[in-house]
């Protein structure tokens, strides 16, 4: 007997398994997928596995697919569990059912899911301040546009994913407590505070607030010692990151995303406990420089910085960014100079310094065996002017002889990956060109500078 319960009891679960998948995950990614199922309680990967196995499902390129028979074969069992009544069906998925639900209050505890695909067609509907109230069993919320002009009053503390985009109002509801939350995405919305209860979300994995333009604050990171994302790009009124993001605790977060946020003018001081750090967005920010410790990031692979007006320097500490790939400081236009020691930093595969100050490249650049493409395009060394100078010509061509006319490199020939090269508007005359460019056997492609690059290369090569 104890068996039979067993068996369907993992019946019941591959059912439950076949019925997500074929409402809401048809072609995802299957590891995102297996891993929000798995936060259901779900033993997923052995559940995905024997819909393989009974080719009920298949898996391409990473994604998991189902014939469109099979996935309409599921929507009629959710439909039919109550014809025409959705909001007694486990699932919704179509706008017109969402809407007659949220609209009307006719939800019930038979709903797990609303799911409505951004990429489709939004939601632009009004919902209650209690349309959720009798929801007590539901794990996902994904709509889009969907207007609180009474406020809301209530959402499930069941919810694992929580993904509305352009919510409307300030806050999420007082007594939200979802301890299982998995990801919260409230991107283009209305958010100013993000208070999410009282309690530790051990569960929560995912946070998007990117272009909520109301965002004066980030959550505070206590409660959240297993945050991996926390995207926060184009929040125009963002001051500042929360200092509880240096919790020793927090050492599980892969990817941070300041894009655009152009009011943070500082990261916090101590990163140490950023461990895991992967990638790095601060392009349009007012960051001036890098906290010192940023040496312990020794898995970040991405470090962009572009338009970063207000950067003058990077800290040496650079050089310990031992898994670096990607290095972006275009159109920082107050950076005159990169760190001496750029051997370290081994892996590095694209260096954008495009449009700064930089006078002159460190000779340790030639050290980047794996770097793949440069771009040094726009980086005119200036002569200094003073009042003096503009009104003393006899100063001026006295100071001209030692004025570096353009930007100055050093030998690359050690650059064997190297197969992009931009070194145009730079100011480059002949007597600052390296002589080995003719050893650069991977090059591929370089626009030309103000001197013909393409005849100094056969030059140098003696063709």
């Amino acid at each position: 007997m104890e068996q039979c319960t067993d068996k369907a009891g993992k019946n019941s679960e591959e059912k439950k398994i076949f019925l997500d998948i074929a409402c809401f995950f048809n072609g995802q990614d299957e590891d995102r997928v297996t891993e929000v199922l798995n936060s259901c309680d779900f033993s997923a990967i052995i559940g995905i596995q024997v819909l393989i196995e009974r080719s009920l499902l298949t898996v391409s390129h990473g994604r998991l697919r189902m014939h469109d028979f099979l996935q309409e074969l599921g929507w009629d069992i959710v439909r039919g569990a109550s014809p025409n009544k959705p909001g007694k069906w486990s699932r919704l998925w179509l706008l017109k059912d969402i809407e007659h639900v949220l609209t009307k209050n006719t939800g019930t505890e038979a709903i797990e899911g609303i799911f409505v695909d951004s990429t489709k067609l939004g939601v632009d509907m009004d919902v209650t301040p209690k349309s959720f109230s009798m929801m007590n069993k539901l794990r996902y919320l994904k709509i889009e546009n969907g207007n609180l002009p009474k406020g809301l009053e209530f959402l499930p503390n069941s919810l694992w994913i929580l993904d509305w985009t352009r919510y409307p109002l300030k806050s999420l509801p007082s007594h939200f407590n979802p301890q299982k939350l998995l990801e919260l995405g409230l991107s283009h919305s209305c958010i100013k505070h993000v208070q999410i209860g009282t309690e530790p979300l051990c569960n929560l994995k995912t946070i998007n607030l990117s272009h909520s333009l109301n965002l004066v604050s980030t959550p505070n990171f206590k409660g959240m010692p297993y945050l991996e994302f926390l995207y926060l790009e184009g929040c125009i009124r963002l001051y500042e990151v929360d200092p509880t993001i240096e919790c020793r605790w927090l050492k599980s977060l892969k990817v941070l995303n300041l894009s655009g946020c152009s009011r943070v003018n500082k990261l916090p001081n101590d990163t140490c406990h950023l461990e895991c750090l992967e990638e790095l967005y601060l392009n349009g920010t007012g960051i001036k420089e890098l906290p010192t410790s940023t040496e312990v990031l020794e898995i970040l692979t991405v470090l962009n910085f572009k338009d970063c007006k207000y950067l003058v320097r990077l800290p040496s500490s650079v050089g310990g960014l031992k898994s670096l790939k990607y290095l972006n400081l275009s159109g920082c236009s107050k950076l005159d100079q990169l760190p001496d020691e750029l051997g370290p930093v081994a892996c590095l595969e694209k260096l954008d310094v495009s449009g700064t100050g930089i006078r002159e490249v460190p000779s340790s650049i030639g050290l980047l065996k794996n770097l793949k493409e440069l771009s040094l395009a726009g980086c005119k060394a200036r002569s200094p002017k003073s009042w003096n100078m503009m009104f003393d010509p006899f100063q001026l061509l006295r100071k001209r002889s030692h004025i570096q006319a353009g930007l100055s490199l050093p030998c690359l020939s050690r650059l064997h990956s190297l197969t992009e090269l931009d070194p145009s508007d730079c100011n480059l005359s002949e007597d600052a060109m390296p002589n080995d460019f003719g050893c650069l056997s991977s090059l591929k492609s370089s626009i030309s500078a103000e001197i013909n690059l393409l005849d100094y290369l056969r030059a140098s090569a003696n063709l």
